[in-house]
């Protein structure tokens, strides 16, 4: 069951499995996230501190699982770090494109 666990938060509910760009889609997911919230400061940090502390809870687990250091298949990093990416910027369009 934790293992479930871990794949299912590692690869952001699958989405690692994409056959290419996964983590391109997963930054790219995060950005909307960050748009979208990007009114509510307190609602982002805890999206992002969530994000991020079960990335580091379940990566290990992950990589154990792939039997590889780092496999192409975690994507949660990639999310989390499009949220701090995003963080405090001004949201409008040009800036979401140009980041």
């Amino acid at each position: 069951m934790k293992d479930r666990i871990a794949q299912i938060v590692t690869t952001f509910l699958g989405l690692g499995y994409f056959p290419f760009a996964a983590g391109s889609i997963a930054s790219a997911v995060g950005g909307f996230l960050a748009y979208f919230f990007s009114d509510e400061p307190l609602v982002y940090i805890a999206i992002f501190l969530i994000v991020t502390a079960a990335g580091f809870a379940f990566s290990s687990r992950m990589e154990k699982i792939a039997g590889e250091k780092d496999p192409s298949c975690i994507v949660i990093d990639e999310f989390s770090g499009a949220l701090i990416a995003f963080f405090m910027l001004p949201m409008s369009w040009p800036v979401f494109w140009a980041t």
